[in-house]
C-alpha cells in the first residue's frame, strides 16, 4: 500500500531530486541536440512531457505529507525572469522567423534551469528532514520506557 495515498512508497524528496536532475539534464541534451535530430527528438521530449507530469503529481501528493522550504526572493525573481526571457524570445521568434530557435529555447532555460536547481536543492533538504525524523522515531521507539535517550 503506498505510503501517500496514490503516490508508491518508493517516492520520497529524494528520488524526486534525481528525477528533477535527470529531467533537466534531459531538457539540455534535447535542446543541444533538437537541431541535428530535428523530428526524431519529438518522442524523447514526449516521454520526458509524461515522466514530469507524473512527478508533478507525485511531488504535489508529497508535499502535502512534508512541505518543501518556502521560496524566496531569488526563487520568485528566477521566475519573473523566466518569464519575461520567454516573452522576449517568442517576439524575437516571431520577428526572426524562427520561433523555436535552439539558442532562444536555450536562453529560456537558462533561468529555468536555475528554478529547478533551486528545487532540487529543497527536495534534497526535505528528504534529509525526513530521514532524520524516522531516524529519531526508531531511535525513540528502542528506548525503553522510564528512560531518556
Amino acid at each position: 500500500m503506498p505510503a501517500f495515498g496514490f503516490v508508491p512508497d518508493w517516492w520520497t524528496w529524494r528520488t524526486s531530486a534525481h528525477a528533477r536532475g535527470a529531467s533537466l539534464a534531459l531538457l539540455w541534451a534535447l535542446l543541444l541536440t533538437s537541431p541535428v535530430l530535428g523530428p526524431l527528438a519529438w518522442p524523447v521530449l514526449l516521454v520526458r512531457v509524461v515522466l514530469s507530469s507524473v512527478q508533478m503529481v507525485f511531488n504535489s501528493a508529497l508535499g502535502r505529507m512534508e512541505p518543501l522550504d518556502r521560496r524566496n526572493r531569488t526563487d520568485w525573481l528566477l521566475f519573473a525572469l523566466t518569464f519575461l526571457v520567454a516573452c522576449v524570445a517568442s517576439e524575437v521568434g516571431k520577428a526572426i522567423g524562427d520561433a523555436h530557435s535552439p539558442l532562444l529555447l536555450a536562453a529560456v532555460a537558462l533561468p529555468y534551469t536555475g528554478i529547478q536547481l533551486r528545487t532540487l536543492g529543497r527536495s534534497r533538504r526535505a528528504a534529509e528532514r525526513m530521514e532524520s525524523n524516522r531516524d529519531a522515531a526508531c531511535t525513540a521507539s528502542l528506548v525503553p520506557l522510564g528512560r531518556t535517550a
